[in-house]
């Protein structure tokens, strides 16, 4: 009967070994993932910053004409 129980514990203890190992594995897994989320979002708001940042250069450049352009138009006027 002693032996029966040996193996019974020793068997326990197996598959104790195995579900742990199966849950290192998950969380490895999940860390893993978690990594890969973290570094894709930061390179969707790098991205979107960027495209903010050449949205408003095409702005400043039309803004800046415009205002040279009305510059011009006050210099002549001011000479006439």
């Amino acid at each position: 009967m002693g032996v029966d129980v040996d193996s019974h514990i020793k068997s326990v203890l197996e598959s104790n070994e195995e579900v742990l190992r199966q849950v290192q594995e998950e969380r490895t897994l999940i860390k893993t993932v978690g990594h890969i989320c973290n570094s894709l979002l930061r390179k969707v708001i790098e991205r979107e910053i960027e495209r903010k940042k050449t949205r408003e250069r095409p702005r400043t450049l039309l803004l800046e004409h415009l205002m040279n352009k009305n510059m011009w138009r006050l210099k002549v006027r001011a000479t006439e």
